[in-house]
Parts: structure tokens; sequence; C-alpha cells
């Protein structure tokens, strides 16, 4: 029997999320490995391995899976590449993609109560239980609580849940019948692909499931390139008894990693992060992260995490240079494992843990461009913590059920958060959001806010300088377009357009109906224009120079392009897009 114990200690406070990428190359050699094949063989293309674990890594060496196979196992990295001599894994063949699956099909099940099953499932060293597929969907999670009856009391069919001291499953299929009447999968396998302390990596075409922790993960490991792969119903595992703590992300990369590319990738159904550079021990410095032109949905944590995290007492580390690009992020919150930790299920996370007045857990130069994140639980994007400049551009977040954009630290921060060009609306509460203490200011240019719930901006807490230039704010519902508490640092609200609608449109120590009174009551309050009617269409595009916004927006911001990609013209429009 398997024991967490041993499990544990080593992964303690092992919570990290995602992937990287680095230079690609060419193979000296190819091995070849076909896990439908009956012989092991000796790695050729018509000779090959029928497991990963045959397999020697080398410098120089690509690793081919045949298309249209299984493998269930994990394959676990342990040597480096070169600049010019890279380890490749990827696939040959013709068909669909090739898979590693860390589950195992499980039969022989026992009836516990109702409609609840159980089986006790054998586990090797290095293996954990993580999450159960019926049929090929993976079954909702329950916490496990003291005993089954008490674990299910309030859940419902097509659940599962398990005892991780007893290395026992309970299932509930989504039909209530007898688990012999489904194909039921449980994963074991902690990894995917697995890297500690390794470089120049390329991995590319592979389909990674039903692993109970992280997909495709590496710690303290640089050059590491992901392309082309699908990463889905991954993780649940245990990773610590006291306190119980479960964890599982797509793809990782933890602690001192660095120059690392995921990209066009698809990550869904994850425990907790889709993509996640992390670091969760003191001392560590990460650098140089890019996830681009991929899909991330139904994550129970975030899509995008990146974190410096304190772990009790990780103090002294940081990562420098995130890039999220062209990346749609939907549905977080809503997949097996429901909203992680009470409050999750964000689209985008970037937090630097404060613990009191220890700032020295930093991110910083994170830019997050050409995105959509909409369908979050939580926040589309949150920003907490040290974590220095964040810059959101050209991005639509839209439908989220908390605020579009939400910066919240009740420690000392030194947050500067610069949207521009995009597109924030129909959020269940405010479009963006402020609660930092002590930050370095916001910068909001280009943006357009509407028919968020309460505010299109909402400044709770001064944030020191504040510029908020050239936005569009419109609004159906009568809401208020901005608010702020008093601002003591220096503030430009300026050549914004204000849907006028008779109520209270801007608040700012009292309450403004019209543009033209927030300009004449607000010392810091220029140019500002309002109207009934913007003259937009329903992509948030005004409808041409009869729009009041068209041509009355102020030079000088720096904002070349807009939503779509066009160049603001001289004087340009309101809003995050110029008329063409």
């Amino acid at each position: 029997m398997f024991s967490y114990r041993n499990f544990i200690l080593p992964l303690m406070f092992y919570l990290v999320f995602l992937s990287c990428g680095g230079n690609n190359g060419s193979s000296v050699d190819a091995v070849y490995i076909d896990p439908s094949s009956t012989v092991n063989g000796t790695g050729t293309i018509s000779s090959p391995f029928n497991t990963w674990s045959s397999v020697i890594f080398k410098p120089g060496t690509t690793y081919l899976q045949k298309r249209g196979t299984v493998a269930k196992e994990q394959i676990i990295i342990t040597e480096s590449g070169t600049s010019s001599s890279l380890i490749t894994i990827g696939a040959y063949g013709a068909g669909d993609s090739p898979v590693i699956d860390g589950s195992g099909f499980e039969t022989g099940w026992n009836y516990e109560t109702g409609s609840i099953y159980s089986k006790t499932v054998a586990l090797e060293s290095g293996e954990g239980l993580g999450l159960v597929i019926e049929d090929g969907a993976v079954l909702r999670f329950c916490k496990w609580d003291t005993d089954a009856a008490v674990t299910f009391s309030g859940a419902a069919a097509g659940a599962f849940s398990y005892d991780y001291s007893a290395g026992k499953v309970y299932v509930w299929t989504s039909d209530g019948s007898a688990p012999s009447m489904h194909t039921i999968e449980v994963s074991r396998r902690l990894y995917g692909i697995h890297g500690e302390n390794v470089s120049y990596i390329t991995i590319k075409d592979l389909s990674v499931r039903g692993v109970s922790l992280h997909g495709i993960s590496f710690e303290n490991s640089s050059h590491i390139a992901v392309s082309g792969c699908t990463v889905e119903k991954v993780g649940g595992a245990v990773i610590s008894l006291s306190p119980v703590i479960y964890a599982g992300n797509g793809i990782e990369f933890g602690n001192a990693s660095s120059d690392c590319v995921v990209d066009s990738v698809t990550v869904r159904d994850i425990f907790d992060s889709g993509f996640s550079p992390q670091i969760y021990d003191s001392n560590m410095h990460a650098s140089n992260f890019t996830l681009e032109n991929s899909v991330i949905e139904k994550c129970g944590f975030a899509g995008v995490e990146v974190a410096v995290l304190r772990n009790t007492d990780k103090e002294n580390s940081s990562i420098d240079g995130v890039r999220i690009s062209n990346v749609k992020i939907t549905d977080c919150g809503t997949g097996w494992s429901g909203v992680r930790n009470g409050n999750e299920g964000r689209g985008i996370k970037i937090s630097a843990d404060i613990d009191g007045t220890n700032i020295t857990r930093t991110i910083n130069n994170v830019v997050i461009e050409n995105c959509t994140v909409s369908g979050s639980k939580g926040e589309g994007v949150f920003l907490g913590g040290n974590s220095g400049t964040v810059t959101i551009s050209r991005c639509r977040i839209s439908g989220n059920n908390s605020d579009g954009i939400l910066v919240q630290e009740t420690g000392i921060s030194t947050l500067m958060v610069r949207v521009t060009g995009s597109i924030i609306m129909e959020n269940s509460k405010n479009g963006f959001a402020y609660n930092a203490l002590v930050t370095n200011g916001i910068t909001l240019y280009h943006n357009t806010f509407y028919n968020n719930i309460l505010q299109g901006v909402n400044l709770n807490i001064d944030p020191g300088s504040v510029t908020i230039t050239n936005n569009l704010f419109h609004t159906t519902l009568s809401g208020v377009h901005f608010y702020s508490v008093t601002l003591s640092g220096g503030a430009e609200i300026e050549n914004n357009f204000f849907t006028e609608h008779g109520g209270a449109m801007a608040g700012y120590i009292t309450a403004y109906t019209t543009a033209a009174a927030f300009n004449s009551g607000v010392t810091f309050a220029a140019g500002n224009i309002g109207a009934l009617d913007p003259l937009v269409n329903s992509d948030m595009k005004i409808q041409g120079i009869s729009s009041p916004c068209y041509g009355s927006g102020k030079t000088g911001t720096g904002v070349v392009y807009d939503f779509s990609g066009n160049p603001f013209r001289t004087p340009p429009s309101i809003g995050a897009l110029e008329f063409y």
C-alpha cells in the first residue's frame, strides 16, 4: 500500500501551476515508442519500445510516441539537453495525438449505501489518488470529511471522493447506477511529464490526461518549450495531511525556473490552475515566461496563476517577466473541482504574498495582452500582493461573476496597474475595482466600460496617482460610471465619455449627473463629455463621425493601437475602438 506520508513530505507546499517553452532545434537521433506493441523492442521505428520507462534520455535525441496510442504511465525527465542539442518529446505517424494517461481502469466496486460504491485502489510508490472519470467525463469532486455519509450529504449524482488515509475511492455515478454499468477510470500517477533541474527540453503534439497532480511540470528548470499539446482532466491529489491540501495544475513551472514558452496549447478540466509559474520556497528567482495562442477552460483556482507564495515562512523570492498573449480563458470555477478555496475560480491571478510589512516576495513586469477572459466564478483578473507593474492591453474581459479587474491588497504593496485599449463589459460587479494600500497608482487609457452591474471604475482606496483618460463609459442600466474616495496624489480624469442617464453618473465627494458638472466640480476633471447615447454598435465600436466620441480624445497617451489593432487617429477617438 502506498504511504501518503512518504509522498507528502517531499511535496509539501508544492502548489505550482503551468509550463514554459524555449528554443527549437533539430535532433540528431530518434527513438520510437509504441504502447500498443506487444513486444518491447529496441527503440527503432521498426522495433519500437512499448513503454516510456524503457527510454534513456540523451541530448540531441528526439523521442516520439506513435499517434493514436495511449501510454498508461508518466514520463520523468532526468537529463538535460543543450542549446544546440535539445531533448525533444513528440509524436510520429498519422492519427490523433498520442496520449500520456495517468489513470487506471477500475472494476470490482463494493456497494456502500444509497447510490454510493467504493473500492480500495492499490497504489505503487510515488503514486496518489486524484480524480475519477466516468465514461470520459470527470465526476464532481467532494472533499473527504469523516465518512461517506458526511462527505456526500450535500452532493448529487455524478460525484466522487476518496479517503486519502485509506486509499479508498467512493463513487456516485451520474445516473445513480452501479459503477459496473460504466467505464470508470481513477487517476493514480502524479504527473504526465515531469522534470527537475533540467534544461533545453521541447515537448510538442502530445495529450496528457488523467493524472492526479500536475499534467506537465518542471521545477528549477530552464529553456522548456511546450507547444501543440492538450492537457486535460488533471489534479486532485492530497499533498499535505496537516492541514489537508489538495492540488493539481495543468502546466506548471516551479521555483527557480526561467526562459519557458508555452504556445498553442489547450488546457481544460483542471483541479487548480491551468498555467502557472510559481515559487513556493525561499531565495528563489524565476524569470521570462510566455504563454501564447492558447485556450484554457474550467480551472478551479485560476486559468492562469502567477504566484510567489508565503507558505508559512518562505521569503526573498521573485518572478520577473511574464507575458500572457492571445489566450482565451473561460469558465474558471465551473469545472469538476468547483470554486477552489471558497473565493477563487478566477480567470487570471497575479499575486506575490505579503506578510505584514514583509515585501520580500515580489512579482514584476507582467504583461497581459490580446486575451479574452469570461465566465469566471470569481474575478476576470485579480491583482494582489507585491506584484509590481502589471500591464493589461487590448483584452476583452466580460461576463465574469465578480469584478472584471480587481486590485486588492490589505498590506503594503508596490503594484502599478496600466490598462489600455480593452473592453470590460457585463461583469457582475465592477468593471475595474481598486482596494489596495500604498501602491504606485493606476493608468486607464482608451478602454470601453459597458454595463458592468455596479460601477465602471470603483476606487475604494486611494491608489496614489490616478490617470483615467479617453475611456468610454456606457450603460443601459442607469449605473454610476466612476466612483472614488478622496485622492491624495496626482489625479487626471480627462476626455472620457459618460452616458448621461439622468441619475448619478459619477461620484467624488458628491454625486454628479452630467459630465459638465463633474468637470466644474472636481479640480482634476477636464474635457470629459457626456450624452444620452455615445452611438456605439453592439461590438462597442463607435458608429461613425457622428458619435460624440469620434476625435474627442486627448493626444499624447502613448497608446498607438486600438482593441482591434488599428492605429488611433490624431486626435484619437474615445474608447477602445477607433472608427475606420
